[in-house]
């Protein structure tokens, strides 16, 4: 009797608890409506000086990107509050005992195994805990550490590698660890190294649609797609590269990178490529899991913002705040809503008889 009434008890909290949230998500969909009724404020004056990123490398914004100049986003002013000395100076010994340990026993290697005190590559020994690193170590004005890691970087890494890399991964890790540690430091090393790398990768997207295999050899550019997924491409990997090809456009002046993001959404969000999409009523704003780059066709029906699915619909919204709320970005800012709306109408569900 005790036991049925502990699980009585549980099963009413989780049911409030449930209707919270529920009523949270209603209050946001809410918000995002109204924002969207609202015409946008008027932009402030636009100041006559030029970024930290202009003012110390020779990559800004060239002859070719004056559509993407208006996404060098001033961010001066945006924090001001005391920092929690303790609190900051506690995360700062933290972080400098983790990576003493990972350059004493593993420098250069992917990743430390703490018991065996060895290195490990999982990641094609591309140094992934460095480039990690990078931004936090200079955030944390661990000087020493930090152009130790650089140096590295500049004199040892190599991607000349017989290795089968996640093009997803390798964007989002390593192209994204560079131009944080870039946009940080103005060393446009990060730049140079961040070109050869996407050069390896470009192979992944010769594909008729332009929608990139998961999977590249960085020495031979042989791509695939792995045979669990049937042979197609995943909505979360190849959905999942604007901010930082965006970005890499951005720096180097060159809008190919740019383009070659641009021209997977418009694939995937565009209706004459969706012929065989099939969503439920009330379900425009969301896209089936996985692709197949060949024929551009869906292979199955299945919708998740679960794995698989989750950072194509994160981007979506992340670009258009990268942004500033740039109105050539407006597109993005429409799908993200038609996905939360798209999101209440389907996806959420309650069980019966409990109502949770």
């Amino acid at each position: 009797a005790l036991e049925v009434e502990r699980l009585a008890k549980e099963q009413s909290e989780l049911a409030k608890e449930t209707s919270r949230l529920a009523h949270e998500v209603e209050e946001l969909v809410g918000i995002l409506k109204r924002q969207k009724a609202e015409p946008p404020p008027a932009p402030p004056p636009k100041k006559e000086t030029t970024s930290h990123v202009q003012a110390t490398t020779p990559y800004a914004t060239g002859t070719n990107m004056q559509n993407l100049d208006d996404l060098n986003i001033d961010f001066e002013g945006w924090v001001d509050v005391e920092a929690d000395v303790a609190r900051r100076d506690a995360v700062k010994r933290a972080m400098k005992h983790a990576w003493d340990g990972y350059e004493r026993h593993a420098f250069g290697s992917d990743e430390l195994q703490p018991i065996s005190r060895r290195g490990k590559n999982l990641f094609g020994g591309l140094g992934a805990t460095i480039i990690d690193s990078l931004d936090t170590l200079y955030i944390m004005d661990l000087k020493d550490e930090y152009e130790r890691a650089r140096n590295w970087v500049a004199e040892k890494m190599s991607f000349d590698k017989h290795f089968e890399c996640s093009v997803f991964e390798t964007i989002i890790r390593v192209v994204g660890g560079f131009l944080a540690a870039f946009d940080l430091s103005g060393d446009p090393m990060y730049v140079d190294k961040c070109k050869i790398l996407v050069e390896k990768l470009m192979p992944a997207y010769n594909t008729p649609t332009g929608i990139p295999y998961n999977i590249i050899n960085l020495r031979s550019g042989a791509s695939k797609n792995p045979a669990w997924t049937s042979q197609a491409s995943t909505l979360a990997e190849f959905g999942t590269q604007q901010l930082e090809f965006v970005r890499l456009s951005h720096v180097t002046g060159d809008d190919k990178y740019a383009r070659m993001a641009e021209n997977v959404i418009k694939y995937v969000t565009d209706p004459a490529a969706n012929r065989n999409r099939q969503v439920p009523a009330g379900g425009r704003g969301l896209y089936p899991l996985f692709l197949n780059p060949i024929s551009g066709m869906w292979t199955n029906q299945k919708i998740s913002f679960g794995a698989m699915g989750d950072s194509f619909y994160e981007y979506l919204i992340k670009l258009w705040v990268q942004g500033g709320g740039n109105p050539a970005l407006q597109r993005y800012r429409q799908l993200f809503d038609a996905a939360m709306e798209s999101m209440m109408a389907v996806l959420i569900q309650r069980s019966t008889p409990s109502n949770l």
